[in-house]
């Protein structure tokens, strides 16, 4: 304490012992013990200037020197009244190589210690792993300040007008300084403790001082390459288009960076850290798997390099084979391969063949994702809703043999798939018991090992109504070439109403006979892609959510078993929340029903020879994106009490007995949108109700208006309209209407 004979507010009698700089640099240096400290990214410049000028510091490139100085120059301001020229006396101070170069003994200050000068530095506080870290960080940080202040171990006061503190507002964070010779230590400090009193960690470290080069101190921004990744497997890729691979362990490795210390690794959404250069992922079959790699150093991250590994073990599948010929003759043998995944694959190194060397069918071309290709022996023979390909003739070279042939699927002489090995039995499923019930063989799922003969069936053995394609004389073929098989088809949730939610799983096969199903009011179906639902006999009801999400390469198939449209339909009710379809191809149905408030939102989705397309009863709401409708028997879309629907982008071709679009006491909004070929009702037929068309064109109404209304109120704008040779362009009977259009070439305004 010290004694004081004048008092005032401002100089009490009994003072406090005076706080000198050097205690406050040592409090805030070592306070980076204290997991409370608070980080700043600042630089701080110490400089002695008179009895201590020959002071200098610099900022090393991180970006956590934390304010371990900044706080003490905050704290010492008012009372050290630092002047406006401190920092330009500071810098001057850095720039002078004569003071830069003075030793210890040369300024008239004690030696360093014994051991020290020169030493790497020592951070020889025992804390915890948090304190450690902000210990090293200080290390870090704390380049340069001179031997001088070794003056500041022996606790010797500093008077602040012989100091000189100034901020450089480096960019630590971004800059590196290159080092030259160690130059400075702090030892023996003492850490008054958080909050003052108290002794705490004695600290030792040592810095570098900054290279000068001449007048100013030079700073790189340090930069990391991304890492080159590679996966060697991939350069033997079965896709052209992606790296499609049929071994589920994949080596993801990279070069070493300059640099860097370590690398961030995402493992398919797993993070971790390793300073290994290669990574060996186990990866599910008929997956994707993504791994990045980026660099890291204490300064920086580099970008992130990126790959992605599809994984197949049966990348095409031996799907089904008519070893017995068709009905219209023995002779007719064919084969269906499936391409399981969602790349283009190059047939030009496969072949398919038996054990004993007939046939042997070399492959050619390519398959799209997910393509069904059929294999005739001789042209003409069979039908299919796939691509046919012939390999063959009638001779016996080409022919399968009733007793069995064992089959194997290659790529460059490598087997990838094969039936059953022949048993006394001969063929693993199949009959050939009368020509007219010539039954093929089927694989239940293509996925899972042909080898095994538990993985085959008889078509018709599961259920006998899903069938499709047609022999040379026209009728119906009993298997499903090009089609999803027969024996793979599975009922929705065993052909039981669903009181939970459900999920259709990607790629397979639903069907819905027997009854409507239907979903509860609180449970979501959720359909993954490639899902197919046919409907045979009944409807799919749905009074909770659907949410149905195909890709462009692998839609969602909603159809019937059924070359013409049926009665059946997808029924969505309630107003449990907003339905999704996406990527869906709906045929050959009655199409999307939504009644009671039901609410639905969807996009690029195919309507195709339907009795209806999409229709809204009872307050029910739709947005329709980038859809099209083509050969819908009635409407293709239609709104009726109280319901509202947004068309945009969207094409209507060839709708055949009805309006193409019809609102009864609803609210119609289109943009951007074709209406092509009405053959005998309204390109937009509204009856009481609100309408508005913008950005779009009708064209050939070939029995009734482009446009009619009926007590509505409509807004048009920009609507092109042509070859409506029987009746109006627009035909308004009541309501009101304004906006632009132009007929067959007309401006008409109203």
């Amino acid at each position: 304490m010290a004694e004081n004979n004048v008092q005032s507010k401002e100089s009490p009698c009994l003072a406090p012992p005076k706080l000198t700089l050097a205690h406050k640099i040592q409090g805030e240096i070592l306070s980076a013990v204290d997991p409370f400290a608070n980080m700043t990214i600042d630089g701080i410049v110490i400089v002695a200037v008179e009895a201590y000028q020959a002071g200098k510091a610099l900022a090393k490139g991180v970006a956590s020197l934390s304010g371990l100085i900044a706080g003490a120059y905050d704290s010492i301001l008012a009372e050290d009244n630092k002047n406006i020229n401190n920092e330009a006396v500071a810098l001057n101070a850095i720039k002078s190589e004569n003071i830069s170069s003075l030793s210890a003994e040369e300024a008239g200050l004690p030696a360093l210690p014994t051991g020290q000068s020169g030493e790497e530095a020592v951070l020889s506080i025992n804390e915890n792993p948090m304190s450690r870290s902000r210990l090293d960080i200080a290390e870090e940080a704390l380049n340069v300040l001179q031997n001088q202040i070794l003056a500041l171990k022996n606790q010797a006061i500093v008077s602040s007008e012989s100091i000189a503190i100034s901020r450089l507002n480096l960019d630590i964070a971004h800059k590196r300084v290159v080092p030259a010779e160690p130059r400075l230590v702090f030892t023996g400090l003492t850490y008054p403790g958080f909050g003052g009193g108290g002794d705490g960690a004695q600290m030792q470290t040592q810095t570098v001082v900054a290279e000068q080069n001449n007048e100013e101190t030079t700073q790189e921004a340090e930069t990391l390459s991304a890492p080159v990744l590679s996966v060697v497997q991939c350069a033997h890729s079965l896709a052209p288009d992606g790296c499609l691979l049929a071994n589920t362990t994949v080596i993801f490795s990279w070069a070493a960076v300059s640099g860097a210390m370590r690398y961030d690794i995402s493992k398919n959404g797993e993070y971790s850290t390793t300073t290994d250069l290669s990574f060996n992922a186990n990866i599910a079959d008929f997956s994707d798997y993504d791994f990045s790699v980026s660099a890291i150093s204490n300064a920086t991250t580099s970008a992130t390099s990126t790959q992605t590994v599809s994984v197949a073990t049966i990348p095409i599948a031996i799907n089904e084979i008519a070893w017995m010929g068709t009905g219209a003759s023995a002779y007719d043998e064919w084969m269906e391969l499936k391409n399981n995944t969602k790349y283009r694959i190059d047939l030009s190194q496969w072949a398919i063949e038996s054990v004993d060397g007939a046939p042997f069918i070399a492959l050619a071309g390519e398959m799209t994702p997910y393509e069904y290709r059929v294999l005739e022996r001789r042209a003409d023979t069979i039908t299919a809703s796939s691509t046919v390909s012939v390999y063959g003739n009638g001779s016996a070279h080409w022919a399968l043999g009733n007793g069995g042939e064992e089959i194997v699927l290659s790529y460059a002489s490598t087997t990838f798939d094969r039936t059953p090995a022949v048993s006394g039995v001969g063929w693993a499923a199949g009959d050939n018991a009368a020509s007219t019930t010539r039954k093929t063989m089927e694989r239940i799922s293509p996925k899972i090992s042909g080898d095994d003969a538990s993985n085959w069936a008889t078509w018709g053995t599961n259920v006998s109504f899903i069938k499709n394609g047609r022999d040379a004389n026209g009728i119906a073929a009993l298997g499903t070439p090009g089609e999803c098989n027969s024996a793979s088809y599975e009922s929705i949730n065993n052909g039981q109403n669903a009181t939970s939610s459900l999920t259709l799983l990607a790629d397979n096969c639903y069907y819905v006979a027997g009854g409507e199903m239907s979903i509860s009011a609180s449970s979501t179906l959720t359909v993954e892609e490639g899902v197919r639902i046919s409907l045979y006999q009944n409807n799919l009801v749905v009074n909770g959510i659907i949410i149905a999400s195909g890709t462009p390469d692998n839609p969602i198939i909603i159809d019937s078993f059924s070359e013409s449209p049926t009665d059946n339909r997808v029924k969505i009710s309630g107003t449990a929340g907003t339905s999704a379809l996406n990527n869906i191809i709906v045929s050959n149905t009655n199409g999307i029903y939504l009644n009671n408030g039901a609410s639905l939102d969807m996009t690029d989705t195919e309507f195709a020879n339907n009795k209806y397309g999409i229709e809204l009863n009872n307050g029910s709401s739709a947005n329709i994106e980038n859809a099209s409708f083509a050969s819908t028997t009635n409407e293709a879309i239609s709104a009726y009490n109280g319901s509202s629907i947004t068309v945009a982008s969207s094409t209507i071709t060839s709708t055949i007995d009805a309006n193409a679009i019809g609102v009864y006491n609803s609210t119609l909004s289109v943009s951007s949108t074709t209406i092509d070929g009405v053959l005998d009702g309204d390109g937009v037929g509204a009856y009481n109700s609100t309408v508005s068309i913008a950005s779009s064109t009708i064209n050939n109404v070939l029995n009734g208006d482009a446009i009619g209304l009926y007590n509505s109120t409509t807004t048009i704008d920009n609507v092109a309209i042509g070859n409506i040779p029987n009746d109006e362009g627009v035909y308004v009977d009541g309501g009101s209407i304004s906006g632009n259009a132009t007929i067959d070439g007309a401006e008409i305004e109203w």
